[in-house]
């Protein structure tokens, strides 16, 4: 009996849809729907808004615009490109502790490219509250760009706790954008132990193409740019960053490693590598070439060019451990890969 009143509710039905004319006036429309039968039920929404020009936001509308497209994986204004992005700390501390990397690819610049577009680089903490921002404008053209793909760098402060890191391009004209968003966490500083932080992989196949505006003058990176590449001694003009978390057995790859430890002498510190199988916990030991170095105070950073063995393919855990011989004092950081 109950299947039967189901049946007879959902079976004889009609979805109807009508196109209408869009008028850029952002006004709100009311739908009116009669029909000449009595015994119909009609279910239909009271109206819709027609957007307006991006251009005629208010300023408080731009930024409601912006938060939502940061914050929401569905945002009511459109749905956005995504780009990949790695959020990386790279002290326990303000200012400049996190840095942002986002690849743009070339191929998906056609709804957002434009003489005006603006960046927007963004940390929010649990609250979704917003903890450090940094916004530029630049004119960006797709077929301006050589290769595949292009990157963004950037560094932003937080202090130790877990965030949600975001970019936001976005065309000022149009109000198109993209977004990459990535989780970071900043340690808390100890004064007892070395702290070794999440590494960034890069690739020497080719140089990098960095996107910026206002520019340093020593090197022509902008400020945010030149910061980032700092704080992991990578020369954007001979090294890609890689997203990706895929690695091939027998081809190099290079890692920036950073960390930071108790005491101002960070001379006796060694960076060595290993891989560990998911599968089986099987380790292999991964040769290293140290390529440049740089030490800070209460810091060190290792460039390094990994030899990736030919192990079995699979799912695999690499350990980047920093040892202090004098002291005894170990610690790592382990990233997962895919080796194929």
């Amino acid at each position: 009996k109950l299947m039967e009143t189901v049946n007879d509710i959902t079976g004889m039905y009609y979805v109807l849809g009508y196109p209408i004319d869009q008028t850029w006036d952002g006004k709100f429309h009311t739908i009116r729907v009669k029909v000449n039968r009595p015994d119909c039920e009609i279910h239909a929404q009271p109206g819709y808004f027609n957007p307006k020009p991006f251009a005629d936001y208010s300023k408080l509308e731009k930024e409601i615009h912006l938060v939502d497209l940061a914050l929401s994986a569905k945002p009511i204004s459109q749905d956005p490109q995504r780009f990949d992005m790695q959020a990386l700390p790279v002290a326990g501390k303000p200012p400049d502790n996190v840095v942002l990397v986002v690849e743009i690819p070339k191929n998906r610049l056609a709804d957002i490219e434009g003489p005006r577009v603006e960046v927007a680089n963004l940390v929010f903490n649990a609250l979704d509250e917003i903890v450090d921002s940094r916004r530029t404008e630049m004119a960006l053209e797709a077929n301006r760009i050589e290769q595949s793909s292009a990157f963004l760098l950037t560094a932003l402060s937080a202090r130790p706790g877990t965030y949600k890191s975001r970019a936001v391009l976005r065309n000022i004209e149009t109000g198109r954008a993209a977004v990459a968003g990535a989780s970071v966490i900043v340690p808390e500083a100890d004064a007892t132990k070395i702290i070794v932080f999440p590494p960034l992989l890069v690739s020497e196949v080719a140089r990098s193409v960095l996107l910026g505006t206002a520019t340093d003058k020593q090197d022509g990176r902008s400020t945010g740019a030149a910061q980032a590449a700092q704080a992991f001694i990578f020369d954007p003009k001979k090294y890609k960053p890689y997203l990706g978390d895929k690695l091939t057995a027998g081809v190099p790859i290079t890692a920036a490693v950073r960390c930071s430890v108790p005491s101002e002498d960070v001379s006796g510190l060694e960076l060595s590598a290993k891989l560990i199988s998911q599968a089986s916990g099987e380790e292999y030991a991964i040769a290293l070439t140290i390529l440049d170095k740089r030490e800070d105070k209460n810091a060190k950073v290792f460039l390094a060019r990994l030899e990736i063995p030919e192990a079995a393919k699979g799912l695999y855990r690499m350990a980047f451990i920093v040892s202090d011989g004098r002291s005894g004092l170990s610690s790592r950081i382990i990233r997962n890969f895919v080796i194929e």
